[in-house]
């Protein structure tokens, strides 16, 4: 999914705050999910001789029909700096559409990833960059190294700066979806409940993320009794934001009942019956790069977990009620960011199963999965939300999503029958109750929210619209592929005219259920129960044309979340902050 703000903290017991107005939220939620601007050029002169932190007038330039005030970036020395086109604080000269001021440069990163294109492409051949405007193609431009004489150390003339991130030097397979058997079979690192084979203590198991995630030492919350709370909330109904989430009490008899039970009764989480199916590398949900759809966060996306509940009556064992870990990566400056996106790329160069490829790759797990990752957030956990996707307990594909509750969490977003810090159920992002699809309403969020902004995706679904109204959901169901996407009522009351069409699309891609549907003509799972992947996540590129209108729309996956993982590990922090490629022209 694309694409969330968890809010984080937690502590002694309080009031719960007033949720907002539905008129506040709109305008809130426009503040929150604005992506960065698009950029028509960024570039650095600079005042030093050039090394690894050279002093530097930084100038940008908006690509059309983008606006802003000021430009916030990070420098080299992981420093933030301000661009402004007002004539003061560094700027040249007020008004005249450049935005400038002063920053530091890593000259010497940037000479090398010239170098790095320059041999990648004696490698690959002629490289290409492929240009995308939030998920859909809309380009492809020749990627060249820059003259390298530009980086002269006593050059002092501008130097382009961008972000230029070669997808052909990634493995996805290795560096972003990986579902080998040899890693998701690890003998050390995790159990296999169909089989009984494996560790049940390994650190890739439902047990220990299950564990660290409870963190019993901070709450006083037992693992086993954690995870039968967030269970047991399919045998009820539970109320989310105005709406009921009705229960699907086929858990009971088809898992928990069958759960492996310690002597005293509770659930034996060493034997839990849900089995390691993927483990996913999410750089393109950074919330630097405003494209998440509602998830991810933080400088370098999410690091997930994907489980598939098992049947060992069935004789393939794992069924379809899948259930994703999503996890924040603490990472707060961007050389740490960098650090990470660079050891995510050297497992492309290694064999996945090898000692090596399964140690490094468990580091990198470890140091987001553990308890008290991120002290700050509710159970000091680095977990952004668990989501399931499943129509093993009953024969709709439901999706929900559950989040850590904490003291002082907005009632509307959860079901506030648990006690803090167990998984509750949560509203969807950017999901309007199912029971919303094609009424005016609809066409009054898109008005309201501004179309345009709607159609570049750049807006957050509202917990209330209008006032006091109960507007996003928090079960999203799919009866089929071909009938499940989001209609307008009224398109032509959408202005300004025409803007109705993009607007709908975008809308609906950005839902849990039209993203894993229609729009983009997705089997409801884009990793099913077997490790096996969605056309989305494999094709190169995907045609889907719109429901409605039979537009086309090309997407392609692959490369889009190569491009980010190179980028994010080869590039200078300010192109980082700004999220500046592709540029617009």
């Amino acid at each position: 999914m694309s694409t969330l703000c968890l809010l984080a903290g937690c502590g002694t017991e309080s009031a719960q705050p007033e949720a907002p107005s539905a008129v506040e939220q709109v305008s809130q939620n426009a503040e929150s999910s604005a992506r960065p601007p698009k950029l028509a050029s960024l570039e650095a002169v600079p005042l030093a001789a050039l090394g690894s932190a050279t002093p530097s007038l930084v100038r940008a330039t908006l690509a059309p029909g983008e606006s802003a005030t000021t430009l916030s970036l990070t420098g080299d020395d992981d420093k933030p700096f301000t661009l402004s086109d007002t004539g003061t604080g560094g700027d040249e000269k007020a008004g005249d559409g450049i935005f400038s001021g002063q920053g530091v440069i890593n000259f010497d990163l940037h000479r090398s990833t010239q170098e790095r294109i320059a041999a990648l492409t004696q490698q690959y051949g002629p490289l290409t960059y492929t240009k995308f405007d939030d998920r859909e193609v809309v380009g492809e431009e020749r990627l060249e190294p820059q003259p390298l004489g530009a980086f002269s150390p006593t050059a002092a003339a501008a130097i382009p700066l961008r972000a230029q991130g070669v997808a052909a030097a990634i493995n996805p397979a290795r560096s972003l979806i990986i579902t080998d058997p040899a890693v998701i079979n690890d003998p050390t690192r995790t159990y296999n409940p169909c089989t009984g084979a494996g560790n049940p203590a390994g650190k890739w198991t439902f047990n220990h993320l299950m564990t660290e995630m409870a963190n019993q030492p901070l709450t006083g919350i037992a693992p086993s009794a954690f995870v039968l709370k967030w269970l047991q909330q399919w045998s009820y109904n539970y109320p989310v934001n105005g709406w009921t989430v009705p229960a699907r009490p086929n858990i009971n008899p088809m898992l928990l009942n069958l759960w492996p039970k310690l002597s005293n009764g509770q659930l034996d989480l060493t034997r839990s019956p849900f089995k390691l199916v993927a483990i996913v590398n999410r750089p393109d949900l950074a919330s630097s790069r405003g494209n998440g759809g509602g998830y991810g966060g933080g400088m370098v996306g999410e690091l997930r977990f994907v489980f598939a509940a098992v049947d060992r009556s069935y004789s393939r064992c794992t069924v379809p009620f899948l259930v994703i870990l999503e996890y924040q990566v603490p990472v707060t400056t961007c050389t740490q960011a960098r650090t990470w996106g660079q050891k995510w790329v050297s497992l492309t160069s290694q064999v996945p199963g090898s000692s090596a490829y399964n140690s490094l790759l468990e580091s990198l797990t470890q140091q987001v999965v553990l308890r008290n990752a991120m002290p700050s957030r509710p159970n000091g956990s680095a977990i952004n939300q668990v989501r399931s996707n499943e129509n093993w307990l009953s024969p709709i594909w439901e999706e929900r999503e559950f989040q850590l509750y904490f003291s002082g969490a907005n009632p509307s977003e959860f079901f506030t029958g648990l006690a803090p810090g167990n998984l509750a159920g949560h509203t969807t992002a950017q999901t309007p109750h199912d029971s919303l699809n094609a009424l005016p309403v609809l066409d009054s969020y898109v008005n309201a929210a501004t179309c345009p902004n709607v159609a570049a995706s750049n807006f957050t679904i509202p917990l209330q619209w209008p006032a006091s109204t109960h507007f996003k959901g928090a079960n999203p169901q799919i009866p089929s592929v071909s009938t499940t996407f989001w209609q307008l009522n009224n398109p032509a009351s959408i202005t300004p005219a025409g803007c109705g069409t993009p607007a709908r699309y975008r809308l609906s891609l950005n839902t849990c259920n039209g993203c894993h549907a229609r729009e983009t003509n997705t089997p409801f799972t884009h990793i099913n129960q077997f490790g096996g992947l969605s056309p989305l996540l494999t094709s190169s590129p995907l045609v889907v044309n719109e429901p409605l209108t039979g537009i086309p729309h090309t997407y392609n996956e692959p490369v889009r979340r190569a491009q980010v993982l190179d980028q994010l590990a080869n590039q200078v922090c300010p192109t980082f902050s700004l999220n500046i490629p592709p540029f617009s022209h």
